[in-house]
């Protein structure tokens, strides 16, 4: 019996999930902008995220006002 490839969503959830089991728990420290389109997100463990893409790239947080 063939096996059907993963679709590209279920693809995207996969890498999801890896990507929060990998940041749970983590501190950002900082979060830098060299490019319009690049984003650094830095923890205080010195991980690091790169977010990289064509044009510009905007950063938009939601949350609740806990932190206030």
């Amino acid at each position: 019996m063939k096996r059907e490839a993963p679709s590209k969503t279920a693809k995207l959830a996969a890498e999801g999930r890896r990507a929060t089991k990998l940041l749970r728990g983590k501190t950002v420290a900082v979060v830098r902008r060299h490019r319009a389109g690049e984003i650094l997100i830095e923890f205080t463990d010195h991980s690091r995220i790169f977010v990289d893409g064509e044009g510009e790239l905007e950063i938009s947080i939601a949350g609740t006002d806990d932190d206030e």
